[in-house]
């Protein structure tokens, strides 16, 4: 599967779960979508995003090494709302490091404290 081609083909919960099924617990093709996540133009980055939520529900576990490069993510002022949503969401099920818990934290009450901008 080209995960790409299959993010563009259409935004739907189907689609991401045939994805995050594709992808299973295999650390290369769930590279190849954290890669597209982080590194895309708005609508791939949003549909990945989708597909990382479900991914999460089965392989909670291939997110431990993405865990700084996620929250560093999250401070972006260029991540769309729903970017930070559905990564905020993953967090909660996502064991947090005590030296990343810091930086959790933060995040979490700017956007509580932010009137405009919430995930």
């Amino acid at each position: 599967m080209n995960i790409k081609e299959a993010l563009l083909k259409e935004h739907s919960k189907r689609n991401s779960l045939a994805i995050a099924n594709w992808i299973g617990d295999d650390k290369v093709r769930f590279a190849e979508l954290m890669d597209l996540f982080l590194n895309s133009e708005y609508r791939i980055t949003q549909r990945a995003a989708y597909a990382m939520l479900f991914v999460s529900d089965k392989h909670i576990e291939l997110f431990k090494p993405y865990i700084g490069i996620l929250l560093n993510n999250l401070e972006s002022k260029k991540v769309h709302i729903a970017v930070k949503r559905n990564t905020i969401r993953l967090f909660q099920n996502l064991h947090i490091p005590k030296k990343f818990q810091g930086q959790a934290a933060a995040i979490c009450f700017n956007y509580l404290e932010s009137a405009t901008v919430r995930p």
